[in-house]
């Protein structure tokens, strides 16, 4: 059986959460991208292309005007196209309404078994697939398409002999297999929506890697995840959306530098830890893992498992920001849990890496626990040990001993493969960084040490991204069609790499869209870079503009964009004397001590 959670954003937005359709841009077709949970399950599917027969039982109330059937010939196709694989046989796929489905979810042994989460599985175990017609309120921007081009990619991998398994395999192995599989999933399921606009399978990878993962909180803000997934505890939020966002950046990299080939390679020797996906590098490297012997006392055994590089940044959850942590567990190489019997909350954690420079990267972000928890931390070269209790000493001194020995021989997986180095990425803004109304003219970010004016009819819209400050519409957006929002981006250390941001996601969403340098923006901050697109949408030629303005000796980009339509200049000349009011704050920002340190590998 396969279990599921899918989470992830539509290709048609700017720079992370900047739907063009929010922009008051007119647009046409297009597919809105949900989270979703698929769990397998026993249900009666019908024929491939046929309409679902009503089960027993099941309401008819929600059945949409549309027999969804209809697409499943067009979906095969464009799967296929995007994938590079053919079916090789028919998969049967039925529709089921709301009660009928909760029905068939309730019979499955997946691990969801609420159906508000769930819009469709794939069953692995009888070839199948099924989808519900209704979608649960949270699920804002789903839609049948999208959910059968998700499985049907499953399909794909299943008659292509790549899904399958050891049943044996420890839980983090297994985690980095499916994120394997969810990833090539989501990623289809993204190129799929984007062909419709002449954007390519490489276009659509490129604009993901350029998009830091959103947080459970942002998921649901953004109509992609249920509300339900704050329910569960930390640790099980990381490995739910784990699968689904980190495993579709994995597969990206690979289509980046040897395109689908080179993930049809991976899927016959699949990564092997979640430090795997975390980093696509080190599984290109082969660096494998150490394991560690029992680090338990001889007076108990309690429990032990590896919680891998996902469980550490569990670990690490609540000491500091996500991309911190994210940074400080790259170069994992092993780990190994003990917890003691009841009622004893005794805990020790033995860690392994790649060199000093990764163990002290490690060691100095947990160190941060301790102010927060009763959790202490001890480094012997390249081993870290973090403790609780009073009893732990002598178990943690024995973790140390047990990871002091010599690392796996690298085993490239893949023969000789050269990864293109990433895109930068977006940077991922605190709350805080959101800032506040000093009153409805003018709003201000300590955080980004920036204030800039709100203009006489323009609203600021709640922060739903991790790297858009602040978004101001118009609040009758006609017949002057126009928004703007405040970007920051981590380290583009040049202006070229701002624009190729903004530029990529523009051409996936708007066809051959041009480019041209403008004239500086003169803005109270100083002379801002400015660069335009341009492109058509049903008939209405619309201009996007980003005004770039440095902080952090340029390691930070403020991005002010805009959009309206070519043909009225008014917005624009409005849109235009709005940048520039943006203006510096006294001091320097927090924002340039928070970006995380940059460390080389002796791998690279």
């Amino acid at each position: 059986m396969y279990n599921e959670l899918v989470v992830s954003r539509p290709v048609s937005r700017v720079s992370d959460g900047l739907s063009l359709r929010k922009l008051g841009v007119p647009v046409r077709g297009g597919a809105r991208l949900a989270t979703f949970v698929v769990a397998a399950a026993v249900a009666s599917c019908g024929r491939p292309g046929s309409r679902a027969a009503p089960e027993p039982n099941a309401s008819t109330t929600n059945t949409p005007a549309f027999d969804p059937s209809e697409l499943i010939p067009e979906v095969i196709a464009d799967v296929g196209r995007a994938r590079g694989l053919r079916l090789r046989q028919k998969v049967p796929v039925a529709f089921l309404d709301e009660r009928a489905f909760a029905e068939a979810l309730a019979q499955s042994d997946g691990e969801y078994k609420r159906s508000d989460q769930v819009l469709g599985f794939y069953d692995y175990a009888r070839k199948r697939i099924c989808v519900r017609r209704a979608l649960p309120p949270w699920a804002e921007r789903g839609s049948v398409r999208v959910v059968l081009a998700h499985e049907l990619t499953h399909a794909l991998q299943d008659q292509h002999g790549f899904l399958g398994g050891d049943p044996d395999m420890e839980v983090d192995e297994r985690l980095a297999s499916r994120a394997l599989h969810e990833g090539d999933a989501m990623l289809i399921m993204e190129a799929v929506s984007g062909q419709a606009h002449g954007a390519s399978v490489g276009a659509v990878a490129e604009n993901l890697l350029t998009q830091a993962p959103l947080t459970p909180q942002l998921l649901i803000a953004r109509g992609f995840a249920s509300p339900s997934l704050l329910e569960s505890d930390r640790e099980a939020q990381l490995r739910a959306t784990f699968p689904y966002q980190d495993g579709a950046r994995f597969v990206a990299t690979l289509v980046r530098s040897g395109g689908y080939a080179l993930v049809d390679r991976a899927m016959r020797s699949p990564p092997r830890s979640s430090a795997d996906i975390l980093d696509p590098e080190r599984y290109i490297a082969g660096l494998g893992r150490l394991r560690i012997g029992s680090i338990a006392p001889p007076s108990d055994a309690g429990s032990q498992r590896t919680l891998g590089a996902l469980g550490l940044l569990g670990v690490l959850d609540g000491c500091l920001p996500a991309m911190h942590a994210r940074a400080a567990v790259r170069g994992w190489i092993g780990d190994l849990e003990w917890r003691a019997s009841k009622p004893s909350t005794d805990w020790v954690l033995a860690t392994a890496w790649e060199d000093e420079t990764s163990a002290a990267a490690f060691g100095s972000a947990a160190a941060k626990c301790e102010r927060t928890r009763d959790i202490h931390v001890s480094r012997r070269g390249s081993s870290v040990a973090l403790w609780s209790g009073a009893t732990s000493t002598d178990t943690a001194e024995r973790a140390l001993t047990a990871t002091q020995r010599a690392r796996p021989a690298p085993a490239p997986p893949l023969g000789d493969v050269h990864l293109e180095p990433p895109p930068p990425e977006m940077f991922e803004m605190p709350l805080e960084a959101g800032g506040r109304l000093l009153d409805p003219t003018r709003w201000v970010s300590e955080y980004l040490g920036v204030t800039i004016a709100v203009p006489e009819g323009y609203a600021a819209k709640p922060r739903v991204a991790p790297n858009i400050a602040i978004e101001i519409s118009r609040s009758k957006p006609l017949p002057r069609l126009g928004r703007i929002v405040v970007l920051g981006a981590d380290a583009p250390l040049a202006i070229k790499d701002v624009t190729e941001k903004l530029r990529d996601p523009i051409r996936v969403r708007f066809p051959n869209p041009t480019e041209r340098q403008l004239p500086h923006l003169d803005a109270k901050f100083g002379r801002l870079p400015t660069t335009e697109w341009r492109s058509r949408s049903s008939g209405v030629e619309i201009a996007f503009k980003g005004a770039f303005a440095f902080l952090c000796d340029a390691r930070v980009a403020l991005v002010v964009l805009s959009a309206s339509a070519t043909r009225d200049a008014g917005a624009a000349a409005e849109l235009d004397a709005w940048t520039g009011s943006l203006a510096r704050l006294p001091g320097d920002p927090r924002v340039c001590t928070d970006l995380p340190a940059r460390r080389s590998s002796a791998r690279r």
